[in-house]
């Protein structure tokens, strides 16, 4: 008898064992399963923001993943505009599906190379003359975003060679030809001006700060519905860390700049790109970044965007394995493995939010 009942105590043991082992290894507790629960520096100010906000990712040439998101409830996608008929017929399909799309116009819709290697001396006409032919093409589309990064020397040639008073022209002529099309269209202005350059402290003498400045100054709040940022951290830091010797953590500078621009648009701002990489990369890159860091950053940036009353729309970069050869540098937050569609714990974090803010 005393046997039998050592052997009913090691049992009990062993299943008590097995229940630890499972609830320590299964894969929900690498993600937030409940927005209220995360502890991120930023974990109550979500209800600051949660209403008519636009949630959603870069999408994807992979028409599985794209479906697979549509599916788990993304209804927003932001897409470079190319007027080929592969994808006007994408677009059209996915958007009978749910989707709905902010089109980027800028040099794929002009069909360049980035940096521009032919018919690099186009001119405002064929600006004009390239926006119509798109809106025509793409009547699906009602979110439109002029040029991306227009600042940066790799995404300019021919008109929109980085001044300023140029691009100004340029969204002045988009936003009269969409607005005949359809009169409730939205225009993003910017192309995503980058928040975040590594500066210590938030300020308006960086060169990005500068060059949305500059446009501003033409005339531009004119012909803008909303302005549309890029917040990147060197994809290696974390909302709550420092970095490059400033006393102020790095969501404390971009929450500071974000408001910066907010004071010299009055402007709803559009984030139309964020993100991290869930992997270290190769060559120069030595990020020590991993999926479930990238988890982290998510939650930190997002409830940090959600703070502020301002901004009207989130875009996660990307949906699925961005890979940037030589680095190997990889944004989305799904994986392609053998051609199943493997969810990374960002995922179900990005999931929630969409659906917290649906929950009004």
């Amino acid at each position: 008898m005393r046997n039998l009942f050592i052997i009913l105590i090691f049992m009990l043991l062993f299943v008590i064992f097995l229940l630890l082992i499972f609830n320590i290894f299964k894969p929900k507790t690498l993600i937030s399963n409940s927005i209220s629960n995360v502890n991120s520096i930023y974990s109550n100010s979500i209800y600051n923001n949660k209403q008519n906000i636009i949630i959603g990712v870069a999408g994807s040439t992979n028409q599985k993943a794209m479906l697979f998101a549509i599916h788990s409830g993304v209804n927003y996608f932001r897409e470079d505009i190319r007027l080929n008929s592969n994808q006007e017929a994408n677009i059209k399909n996915l958007s009978n599906k749910g989707a709905h799309f902010i089109g980027i116009l800028d040099y794929e819709t002009l069909h360049l190379s980035t940096p521009c290697t032919s018919n690099c001396s186009w001119t405002l006409q064929d600006w004009n003359n390239t926006v119509e032919e798109a809106v025509k093409a793409y009547p699906e589309v009602h979110i439109w975003e002029i040029w991306n990064e227009p600042q940066l020397p790799i995404f300019q040639s021919g008109f929109q060679n980085g001044d300023p008073y140029n691009y100004y022209l340029m969204v002045k002529s988009a936003y009269n030809i969409i607005k005949n099309y359809n009169s409730s269209d939205i225009i993003l202005c910017f192309g995503g001006d980058n928040v975040y350059t590594g500066q210590a402290k938030a300020t308006t003498n960086n060169p990005d700060f500068q060059w949305a400045y500059s446009a501003w100054r033409y005339g531009l709040s004119n012909y803008c519905d909303m302005i549309s940022l890029h917040v990147y951290t060197g994809d290696t830091f974390l909302m709550n860390q420092t970095a490059y010797g400033s006393n102020e953590t790095v969501g404390e500078i971009i929450s500071n700049q974000l408001d910066l621009y907010e004071n010299l648009t009055d402007k709803p701002i559009f984030i139309t790109e964020t993100g991290i990489s869930s992997n270290n990369g190769t060559g120069f890159y030595n990020l020590n970044n991993s999926q479930y860091k990238q988890n982290l950053f998510l939650n930190q940036s997002f409830n940090l965007y959600l703070s502020k009353p301002y901004i009207r729309g989130i875009i996660w970069f990307n949906l699925i394995g961005y890979v940037n050869p030589p680095y190997n540098i990889d944004f989305g937050l799904l994986s392609n493995l053998s051609n199943n569609i493997q969810p990374k714990p960002a995922w179900y974090t990005f999931i929630n939010y969409i659906n917290y803010t649906r929950d009004k």
